[in-house]
């Protein structure tokens, strides 16, 4: 077996003052790469990513370089998980894959419009599966009636509020799996926020305030959280983040998936990004205020705070054992 093991730079340096122009450090590796084992079939999306299973024996879904969607929601997605699991949200850990040599035949290929382009390259995007999906229920969509029994319910709130920062142009994605209750004969989820690819308005790498976006698709969710005070709290951790919490990611990115020409895009953006923390207590009062999430709004102090919403109507929804929407 190839030896995936890789250079490894500094991180953790000081920034200078100006973040637009720090350097892309030599890249380091968040974990030892993992090499494909098998391609197990495709998911739904844009992406055309791929269920795998790694030499480790864990299973990932893998998302390909030179993919529909760009090189860029790579990227994307690797700058928005660090910064996500930075606040504590729970999202899959990422990692670098390398596809072998043996599995590149023609059934690996992207469909683009009537044509058939190969899959290339050696090193793509892998998110990690909680549970093993061959064993192990990974649901997309929960029905109504649970949603009161997924025990980081926080999140969602917090992730509005990142995906506010980060302009997250997609609707907010989750998959749900079972974990153990601390009540006899509850059933209770944990949600695992996946697919940030259309982070920093996908491929255009621009950030605007918008209305509606990166929303769960069941806003009921949302009227069994306290968000004033979990949105007034992530914001006074984003407000808190240091310049190189915000650019530490750009260490451990691979730099097959982004050209010479992109680098100082991807610093001016991420500067952009900093600087914009200060405005995060107007824009999410304003997200809140135009009843995006719920109708009762109270501002107090310059920042919103939500009342408890009536609840609506309980209809349920299907469901899917296995999240088809994990890399889309």
């Amino acid at each position: 077996m190839t030896n995936l093991s890789t250079s490894a730079g500094q991180v953790g340096r000081s920034l200078p003052s100006d973040a637009s122009s720090w350097t892309f450090p030599p890249t380091k590796r968040k974990t030892r790469p993992v090499e494909i084992k098998r391609i197990i079939r495709p998911m739904r999306g844009g992406s055309q990513a791929r269920l795998i299973e790694g030499q480790d024996g864990r299973f990932y879904v893998a998302k390909f370089a030179n993919n529909p969607q760009t090189n860029r929601t790579l990227v994307n997605e690797w700058i928005t998980q660090s910064i996500m699991t930075a606040l504590s949200i729970s999202t899959p850990p990422l990692c670098l894959l390398r596809l072998p040599e043996s599995l590149r035949d023609e059934t690996l290929c992207f469909e683009i419009g009537n044509e058939k382009v190969p899959v290339d390259g050696e090193w793509h995007l892998g998110s990690l599966c909680p549970v093993n999906p061959e064993t192990k229920a990974i649901f997309d969509f929960l029905p109504r009636k649970f949603l009161k029994n997924i025990s980081n319910l926080n999140d969602f709130a917090k992730t509005f509020v990142v995906d506010r920062w980060l302009y997250q142009l997609d609707q907010r994605q989750a998959i749900f799996v079972r974990e153990r209750s601390s009540e006899v004969g509850q059933i209770q989820f944990r949600a695992h926020f996946i697919d940030h690819g259309m982070s920093f308005g996908g491929a255009s790498w621009e950030l605007h305030e918008a209305t509606g976006h990166g929303l769960y698709m069941d806003r009921e969710v949302y009227s069994l959280i306290n968000m004033s005070a979990v949105c007034d709290e992530a914001v006074s951790q984003i407000e808190k983040l240091t310049e190189t919490e915000v650019f530490s990611s750009l260490a451990t990115l691979p730099d097959s998936w982004i050209s010479s020409d992109e680098k100082n895009k991807l610093n001016r953006l991420l500067g952009k990004l900093y600087e914009n923390r200060g405005r995060l207590p107007r824009m999410i009062a304003g997200q809140l205020a135009s009843a995006v999430v719920t109708r009762n709004v109270n501002c107090v102090i310059g920042r919103c705070y939500v009342e408890d919403p009536r609840r609506k109507g309980m209809a349920l929804a299907g469901r899917s054992t296995m999240s088809s929407a994990m890399c889309s």
